[in-house]
C-alpha cells in the first residue's frame, strides 16, 4: 500500500543539529508518513543519535563515504515509498503543524503538484535572526504555468527544506541517471543559487503549486553550509535558461521570455565582472557587456517588468563610461510589489545619472571592506574608488571565492576581519536580500570596532533628500 508521504532527512556530520531536526519531524501533528534518514557516510556520532531515537516510522540508510551530496538527495527520491515527498536537512527545524498544513492544501486541491512554506531564520545557536524570510502576506496558489510566468517579477524563492511535491512527477529517466551513475555527480559543476526554483517550476508544468506564507520551518544559517562551497552565477544562469525552456510551453511566453532573458543577461554579466581580476574589464570585455545589455533592453518594449534585473549592469556600465539609454531614463520607479533591493538599485542608477556617488557620505580615504563578492560588491568597489576610499578587500564565506581577486581587490575569508581591529573603518554590506540585521550581527561578532553600513540604506537615504549634499556618516 502506498504511503501518503515520505519525509526524507539528509544528514552528514551534524549530529549536534540532527537530534533537534529529528525531534521537530517526529513532533508533527500529521503523523502518517515514513521518516527516511539518509546519512551520507558521517564520521561523527550520527549513527548513535539516529539509533538512539525509537520510532517505527524511521528508516535509516547509511551511504558509504565519498559519495556526492547530490546522490543523497536522489537516493531519497529513488527509495521513498510515499506518494508525496519532502526532502529536508539536518540543520533545519520544522514547526509542529508544517506537514499538516501542507498536506491539507494539497488534499483540498487534488491536482496540486507542490507546496512550500515561508521560513524563519535562526543562527547556529538557534537564536532568531528573521521572523520571516519572505515578507508577511497572503498564501498563494499558482495555476498551471503561473509560477513560472510570475517568478521573474515576484522573485519568490522557495526553500528546499519546505518543498513537498508529487514524487511521481519527477522525471524517472533523470532520477535513474543520477542514481546509478554515481560518477556523474562528481562531473557536474558545483553551482548554486537557482536549483531551489526548479522543482516547483517543474511541478508547475503539470499542475498548480502553492506557497504558504506562515513561517513553518526554522532555517539555520551557519558557516558550514554547502552554499559556501559552490560557484556563483553559472548555476543561476542555467536555472533561468531552464525556466525559459519551461516557459516556451506557456500561452504567456511572449510576455514571460523578456523577463527570463533579462535575468540571464544579468547573471551572465555578473559572471564576467566578478571574475575580472584587473581593476577594470578590458575594452573588449566592456563591449561584450554593453552588447549583452543592449540585446536584453531590446525586449523591454514588450514587457517593461524586464528592466529591474538589468539595473546592476546599467550601473556598472555607467560607472565605467557615461551611458545614456533612453529606455531606462523613462523607466517608472518600482512599485510596492518590488523588493527593497530593486528600489535601491533604481535610485542608485538615478543618482549616478545626476553625477552623485553612493558612498559620498563616507570621509575620503576611509578604509573600507565589502561583505560579499557578487555583482553589487563589484559596483561598490567602483563607487569607492571614485570617492577616494581605500578598499582593503571583499570578505566572503564561499571558499571557492577566497584568495581570488575581483576588479583588483583581494577576496578574504571572514576570519581576516577578526584580525584587523581598528584598521577597518567601515564594512559595507552588499547583500540584495533583506537580511541586514543578521549581517550586522555577524560583522560585529568578528570585529566590534568596524562600523557596518548597508548599500540599500545608503541608496534609499540619499534618495529621500536627493538635492542635499551627502552628510558624513556618524561614528
Amino acid at each position: 500500500m502506498l504511503i501518503p508521504l515520505t519525509v526524507a532527512l539528509l544528514t552528514y556530520n551534524r549530529s549536534h543539529y540532527l537530534r533537534e531536526a529529528m525531534e521537530g519531524i517526529l513532533a508533527q501533528t500529521y503523523r502518517d508518513f515514513e521518516f527516511l534518514i539518509l546519512d551520507n557516510g558521517s564520521t561523527d556520532d550520527t549513527p548513535a543519535v539516529v539509533l538512539g531515537i525509537h520510532d517505527r516510522r524511521i528508516r535509516y540508510v547509511r551511504n558509504p563515504p565519498g559519495l556526492e551530496v547530490l546522490f543523497n538527495g536522489i537516493s531519497a527520491l529513488k527509495i521513498a515509498r510515499g506518494k508525496r515527498i519532502i526532502i529536508t536537512h539536518d540543520d533545519d527545524v520544522m514547526q509542529p503543524t508544517m506537514l499538516a498544513k501542507q498536506m491539507a492544501i494539497m488534499d483540498a486541491h487534488p491536482g496540486m503538484t507542490a507546496v512550500w512554506t515561508n521560513t524563519g531564520t535562526i543562527d547556529q545557536d538557534g537564536n532568531t535572526i528573521q521572523e520571516y524570510f519572505t515578507p508577511p502576506g497572503h498564501d498563494r496558489i499558482y495555476g498551471r504555468g503561473e509560477f513560472i510566468a510570475r517568478f521573474p517579477s515576484e522573485n519568490l524563492w522557495p526553500l528546499p527544506s519546505t518543498m513537498m511535491f508529487a514524487r511521481e512527477r519527477y522525471p524517472q529517466r533523470q532520477m535513474d541517471r543520477l542514481y546509478y551513475d554515481q560518477e556523474l555527480g562528481k562531473r557536474l559543476p558545483k553551482t548554486h543559487g537557482g536549483d531551489d526554483v526548479l522543482i516547483p517550476a517543474l511541478m508547475n508544468t503539470f499542475g498548480p503549486v502553492a506557497f504558504l506564507n506562515e513561517p513553518l520551518l526554522k532555517y539555520r544559517k551557519h558557516g558550514a553550509q554547502d552554499s559556501n562551497r559552490t560557484h556563483l552565477s553559472l548555476g543561476i544562469v542555467n536555472t533561468y535558461k531552464t525556466l525559459r525552456r519551461f516557459a516556451g510551453k506557456l500561452p504567456e511566453r511572449d510576455q514571460v521570455a523578456p523577463l527570463l532573458d533579462s535575468h540571464i543577461a544579468r547573471f551572465t554579466a555578473q559572471h564576467e565582472i566578478i571574475h575580472t581580476t584587473a581593476p577594470q574589464p578590458t575594452p573588449a570585455a566592456r563591449a561584450k557587456l554593453k552588447k549583452l545589455f543592449d540585446k536584453a533592453c531590446g525586449a523591454l518594449e514588450r514587457n517593461s517588468e524586464a528592466a529591474p534585473p538589468l539595473l546592476p549592469l546599467r550601473i556598472f556600465l555607467s560607472q565605467t563610461r557615461k551611458y545614456g539609454d533612453e529606455i531606462f531614463q523613462a523607466l517608472a520607479a518600482p512599485g510596492a510589489e518590488h523588493p527593497t533591493a530593486t528600489h535601491a538599485l533604481f535610485h542608485w542608477a538615478r543618482m549616478l545619472q545626476a553625477g552623485g556617488n553612493l558612498l559620498a557620505a563616507l570621509p575620503a580615504h576611509s578604509n573600507i571592506v565589502i561583505l560579499g563578492s557578487a555583482l553589487v560588491s563589484a559596483l561598490l568597489i567602483n563607487e569607492a574608488r571614485a570617492h577616494n576610499l581605500n578598499v582593503l578587500c571583499c570578505i566572503d564565506s564561499n571558499i571557492t571565492r577566497q584568495d581570488q581577486t575581483m576588479l583588483g581587490t583581494p577576496i578574504r575569508p571572514p576570519e581576516w576581519l577578526a584580525s584587523q581591529g581598528k584598521a577597518v573603518d567601515y564594512v559595507i554590506l552588499s547583500s540584495e536580500r533583506d537580511q541586514d540585521a543578521y549581517l550586522h550581527e555577524f560583522i560585529h561578532s568578528l570585529n566590534k570596532d568596524a562600523k557596518t553600513l548597508s548599500w540599500k540604506d545608503l541608496a534609499l537615504d540619499q534618495e529621500c533628500c536627493p538635492h542635499q549634499p551627502s552628510r558624513p556618516v556618524s561614528n
